[in-house]
């Protein structure tokens, strides 16, 4: 009974660790406006419009800024109209951003906190998915961050080209700011 019962709390430790381990992923705007990174030296901060002037000072109706821990200062990183969801990168280098921005389309976006720079991982990856552009439906997700800087992004949608619908995977490199297709997923 004494080593089950011992298994059963490393298995539960275990657990435990993973799940802390896991990448958090946020919806805004939610209850939660805020994320932290993964080293806790930085804040991932969602605002929402009140009023016309808060949408001309935003840029659109929500935006995420990120705050500095210790200094307090903040940054605009992204306007958006509808809904995000964001996550850090495990290093707190990166933060992904999948905009949700319309009904027919989602992009994925990657910034770059050292260097204060937002990038469209989905125009890399058009260059690469040729066939699916004519279709009216298409959405960039990414989903998980791999080796550091490199980001998983799944590609769907359907219309034109494909009726049925179809589903793509890549890999972003950050580095080399260049998406490769991925045999499966």
């Amino acid at each position: 009974m004494g080593h089950a019962f011992n298994l059963y709390l490393l298995s539960v430790a275990l657990v435990c660790c993973l799940a802390d381990a896991a990448e958090t992923v946020r919806m805004f705007p939610s209850e939660s406006p805020s994320l932290t990174s993964p080293d806790t030296k930085s804040v991932l901060v969602n605002v929402d419009a009140e009023n016309d002037a808060d949408v001309a000072r935003l840029g659109d109706n929500h935006a995420l800024f990120l705050r500095d821990v210790k200094t307090s200062k903040e940054s605009k990183v992204h306007s958006y109209p509808r809904h995000v969801t964001a996550f850090w990168s495990p290093n707190s280098r990166f933060v992904t951003i999948n905009d949700f921005e319309a009904s027919n389309r989602a992009t994925c976006y990657v910034y770059a906190v050292s260097d204060g720079k937002l990038i469209n991982v989905a125009d890399s990856i058009l260059k690469v998915l040729e066939s699916e552009q004519k279709n009216h439906h298409i959405y960039f997700e990414g989903t998980a961050w791999k080796e550091g800087s490199r980001l998983k992004v799944k590609v769907t949608g359907y219309g034109e080209q494909n009726r049925a619908g179809f589903e793509r995977w890549f890999v972003y490199d950050t580095a080399k700011n260049q998406s490769v297709s991925l045999p499966t997923k």
